[in-house]
């Protein structure tokens, strides 16, 4: 189960609107490769999850106008050693991970101006931020 702040659902669940555009019409107006970041995420926050069905994703405008785009998942998290190493081409912890999908996440956002950070979640589990700012 994913839950949203109102911003997020608004944008991502249920076919909410955005200035008059559906999630649909939102998605395909979105800077190239944004979608796939947000795919990339949410499967690795499902994976990581551990049997437990909480995935938060969460998107605010911050006052200086930057987007702020988090996904937390409640799994076992990340030691701090993985954390490191998670963002290097072709490094994974999964039996079948090839390792390119949060190094091609980062360059995507760092593509667009923007930046994004892994941080372990107290009480378990990992939140991955990326800021954007404004188009």
């Amino acid at each position: 189960m994913i839950y949203a702040n109102h911003e997020a659902r608004r944008l991502f669940l249920g076919g909410g609107k955005l200035e008059g555009r559906s999630f649909h019409e939102l998605l395909e107006s979105c800077p190239p490769g944004m979608r796939q970041v947000l795919i990339n995420l949410l499967k690795n926050a499902v994976e990581a999850s551990d049997g437990d069905p909480r995935i938060t994703v969460r998107i605010d405008r911050l006052t200086d106008g930057d987007t702020r785009v988090q996904v937390t998942d409640h799994g076992r998290g990340m030691s701090d050693e993985v954390m490191r190493k998670a963002l290097l081409p072709f490094y994974s912890t999964k039996q079948s991970g090839t390792g390119v999908g949060l190094p091609l996440c980062r360059e995507i956002v760092e593509a667009h101006g923007g930046s994004l950070r892994i941080q372990g979640r107290e009480g378990g589990g990992t939140v991955v931020t990326f800021l954007l700012p404004p188009r």
